[in-house]
């Protein structure tokens, strides 16, 4: 049932980083002698992951993780439904919502959204604020937030302690879920006392989610914590402006998945997952109020609207539940006996649609004009060298197993190792202007020892006395850096 989501393959551009570390323990190419793979590592978990699947098992072996956390995150919204509108009493109810999910989370209907009313709207109905998600479209360690989901559904079931232990698997995997799962933990916490339980038995689970927890809370805090002023600037204002300044990324489209949000809230008011919405949504809002009145960086980096990244998928799969549970309810028995094939029909529909999408990306990144470049870099590299690139280009890293100066996505997050980072790029974006700048070639070899320059489109033809042109392919140059006497 991916398949209609058309996922993509495991590192593009912007996730490159989170396989690095992995890849380079794994012996990839010549990564660990690239910079950032020596960096501090934000998500061990999912490194150790990477690391053991590229050494020992086959790469397709990723595909199956990212196929797992679907099925995960389709069965927690499937149980989650039935247990609120009871879908799972019929056929028709079954498929529909089943159809509707698939649809709602399909490429077909994120290209609709995104060609036809704008970019801000594709994930409208699986994706949260600020451009973040859970799964997304490729596996990466905010993929296993679908663990959140299926904690709400396991605490609906009243199995409390498996519900925060699902929550602490998503932390420990990718800990900018830790305040995700610490208000879901607390939520539990509350409910249970409201409930009539024991004060004893609320500090119980607070105790068990807070121990399961603590080894990669420990190591966040010793690796990142405290962080200077002057890191937290580059994060917010340079490198994440979009996931991390309110102003960037509010407007039209997020009031749209607000508005699902409360749609939701009121859909499930007589029920208990009204407590797990209505608790998360207060948090939420409270926090990003207190950060836009603070201007706080810190606030800003807990990402306090990534609760929408599990408050809209619960949303969604409550409004699908519900127009579900109406058409099973308002149609004629003859009808709905046709209900389940048409929702069989919707269901083949978007995994053909996905499937065509796939294959046209696989096709694009084949016809890529940097494939060539790729190619040739990895074809010809030795140990020593050092490409400085495009800052754009972050598919160089991975694709040629070569180290690189830096790009711009890729980022590390200890204090020194993020303004290193920040220095880096600006010397990249300084040098790549429309016309190359030669007097910055002795800071390239004399400061980081790069030995090779990657021109690209823009400033295909120009050189410097110090670059020895050894590749042009009329996309993408390749120069060899000599030290001039």
């Amino acid at each position: 049932m991916a398949w209609p989501t058309a996922r993509r393959r495991c590192t593009p551009p912007n996730q490159n980083q989170y396989f690095l570390h992995g890849l380079a323990q794994a012996g990839q190419g010549l990564l660990a002698d690239d910079w950032l793979a020596n960096t501090t590592d934000p998500s061990p978990v999912f490194t150790w992951l990477v690391f053991v699947t590229a050494r020992y098992l086959p790469r397709a072996i990723f595909y199956v993780y990212y196929f797992l956390l679907f099925a995960v995150y389709l069965y927690s919204l499937r149980r989650i439904a039935d247990r609120i509108y009871e879908i799972e009493r019929s056929r028709a109810s079954r498929w529909i919502f089943l159809a509707l999910i698939l649809v709602s989370h399909s490429a077909a209907l994120h290209m609709l959204l995104s060609r036809g009313v704008g970019g801000d709207w594709e994930y409208l109905l699986d994706g949260g604020l600020a451009g973040q998600r859970l799964l997304g479209t490729v596996l990466q360690p905010s993929s296993f937030g679908v663990f959140l989901l299926l904690s709400v559904q396991q605490f609906l079931d009243r199995r409390t302690y498996r519900a925060v232990l699902a929550a602490a698997v998503a932390a420990t995997v990718h800990p900018t879920y830790m305040l995700s799962a610490a208000v879901l933990t607390l939520t539990y916490m509350f409910v249970e006392v409201r409930a009539g339980g024991s004060y004893r038995r609320s500090l119980q689970v607070g105790a068990l989610a807070l121990i399961l927890v603590l080894p990669v809370l420990a190591y966040s805090l010793h690796s990142f914590i405290p962080s200077a002023a002057d890191a937290q600037e580059v994060l917010v204002q340079f490198r994440l402006p979009a996931h991390a300044v309110v102003s960037e990324w509010f407007g039209t489209a997020s009031i749209a998945s607000m508005a699902l949000i409360v749609l939701a809230l009121i859909l499930t008011r007589d029920t208990p997952l009204l407590q797990v919405l209505l608790l998360s949504a207060a948090v939420g809002v409270a926090l990003t109020l207190l950060q836009i009145l603070s201007g706080s960086n810190t606030l800003a980096l807990l990402f306090p609207w990534r609760l929408s990244t599990y408050l809209i998928p619960l949303s969604t799969a409550v409004l699908a539940g519900w127009v579900a549970v109406w058409v099973r309810d308002h149609t004629r028995p003859r009808i709905g006996r046709v209900v389940p094939v048409a929702g069989i029909l919707i269901i083949g529909l978007s995994i053909i649609s996905g499937l065509i999408w796939m294959a046209v990306q696989g096709l694009q990144q084949r016809i890529a004009p940097e494939r060539a470049l790729y190619d040739y870099v990895q074809a010809e590299r030795q140990f020593g060298q050092l490409y400085a690139i495009p800052p754009k280009l972050q598919d160089f890293r991975l694709a040629t197993g070569t180290p690189i100066l830096a790009d711009f996505k890729s980022i590390p997050y200890r204090r020194g190792e993020v303004l290193n980072w920040y220095n880096r790029v600006r010397l990249l974006q300084w040098f790549y202007r429309q016309t190359i700048d030669c007097g910055l070639l002795g800071d390239f070899m004399d400061e980081y020892g790069v030995t090779h320059i990657v021109l690209g489109p823009r400033q295909l033809g120009q050189s410097c006395p110090e670059m020895r042109e050894r590749y042009n392919d009329g996309h993408y140059a390749v120069y060899v850096l000599e030290s001039q006497p």
